[in-house]
This record gives structure tokens, sequence and C-alpha cells, in this order.
């Protein structure tokens, strides 16, 4: 566990960025006027961004593109998903619902793909120590709305 502590860190530092995204967005959107322009904006400065890094990967052409599962393109759709999905719903239930319910979700698709090993990832079945996990994570978001003023 030691061992990986820099990605635990750095899995922290990409929580508290997407922690300001919404807010960020949010931002874009009243300047623009719509929520739709400032996802799209979002995902292009994304896209800038990566490019850069890309380097020669793109050398290699695009005949590997019909190889890729149909399913594997739904990668770009949850992305879309969230960025559109935070612009929307965080103004009327706030950030840390937001949040709250999003890893709420996130934890029940990555158990559920861990369980059935669902897009080519290894079989790890959810445990009893596993779904109290869960469960408490549904009640750290429950508790924190109920205490919400």
């Amino acid at each position: 566990m030691i061992g990986k502590a820099p990605f635990y860190m750095a899995a922290f530092g990409v929580g508290l960025l997407l922690a300001a995204q919404p807010s960020l967005n949010a931002e874009v959107a009243r300047q623009s006027g719509h929520p739709l322009i400032a996802a799209i904006l979002s995902l292009f400065v994304s896209f800038a961004i990566m490019l850069p890094f890309s380097g020669g990967a793109w050398s290699t052409g695009f005949g590997w593109a019909s190889e890729i599962p149909w399913w594997a393109w739904l990668g770009g759709l949850a992305g879309a998903a969230f960025v559109l999905g935070s612009l929307t719903i965080v103004p009327a239930i706030g950030v840390v619902a937001f949040f709250g319910f999003v890893v709420f979700g996130q934890i029940i698709g990555s158990a559920l793909i861990d369980q059935f090993g669902l897009f080519d990832m290894a079989v790890r079945p959810i445990s009893a120590a596993r779904a109290l996990a869960i469960g408490l994570v549904l009640s750290g978001v429950v508790l924190f709305l109920r205490a919400a003023p």
C-alpha cells in the first residue's frame, strides 16, 4: 500500500481538481449564456491540453480504431455526461451533493464492473467488507444531505 502512495496522492489531486470543475464551468456558462457552450468549451480545453502530450502517437494512423469494441467508445460519452451533467445538476443540488451521488454511482458501477469482469476487466468479487463500504458511502451522503441547512 505504501508503494502506491504517490498514485493515491495523484488521485486525490485529481479529485480536488474535479471538485472545482463544476463551479469553474458554471462561470463559463454564466458568461456564455448557455451550459452546452460551457460543456463544449470545457471539453475543447481538455483536448487542447492533451494534444501536445500525444507526441508521435498519431504516426501509426487510425487503422487500429476499427478494432476497438463498440463499448470502449462510451468513455467519451462518460466525460461529456459528467461535464454537461455537472453544469445542469450542481445549481439544483449543490457541489457536495452532486459529488456525493457521483461518487456513490462510481462505486456501485465500479463494484459491478469488478464483480462481473465487465469491459475486459479482471473479476474481483464484491466481498462482505466491500458491500459494507458501499453502504457506508451511501450513509455518508445521506447524513451530509440531512445535516445541510
